[in-house]
């Protein structure tokens, strides 16, 4: 069975501590992989490691390290709690276009529009997502970063593993 990898920013700064508090709470994912802005949603390849690093390094080229900011939470899809990327969040989407061009292109899905955020939470009944959606706004979560690259995040039968941080160059 071929590994399942996505492509992913982890921030590091400050207010991820409310952001992992509200996470456990609410999000099933949240022993599995910190919080993170998705590039790549997972895919199953048998790409090596060597030509994914390839590819993203040259998706990367000329790309700059970019201040983005998480605020704000919103409903989505009556399941989800995002924390909506309000500034560099058109970077986040031009890296999304750039890392799903050849190599990765035939893992894009079509049925979704790409929306940079991080999830804190997917609750399926909509009274606890209400519940959570108020509680999640009340602490007013913000993650303020400078994103400087990009990580492969490994789906293991165990939970994840990060993988080398690929990092934006100009």
């Amino acid at each position: 069975m071929p590994d399942q990898r996505a492509l992913v920013f982890f921030p590091q700064g400050n207010g991820l501590h409310v952001i992992e508090s509200l996470r456990r709470r609410f999000d099933p994912l949240a022993t599995a992989i910190a919080a993170h802005a998705t590039l790549v949603f997972p895919f199953a390849s048998d790409v090596s490691d060597v030509d994914l690093r390839a590819h993203v390094e040259h998706a990367l080229e000329g790309q700059p390290p970019f201040r983005v900011r998480f605020e704000g939470v919103s409903e989505v899809e009556e399941e989800y709690l995002f924390l909506d990327a309000v500034i560099g969040g058109e970077r986040l989407a031009d890296l999304n276009d750039r890392l799903y061009g050849g190599l990765l292109a035939e893992y894009r899905s079509t049925a979704h529009v790409y929306r940079p955020h991080i999830t804190l939470g997917r609750l399926r009944d909509g009274e606890a997502r209400r519940q959570a959606l108020d509680a999640a706004r009340a602490l007013t979560p913000v993650v303020d970063e400078i994103v400087r690259g990009v990580s492969v995040y490994r789906l293991g039968e165990n939970g994840g593993t990060e993988g080398p941080i690929i990092p934006l160059r100009v």
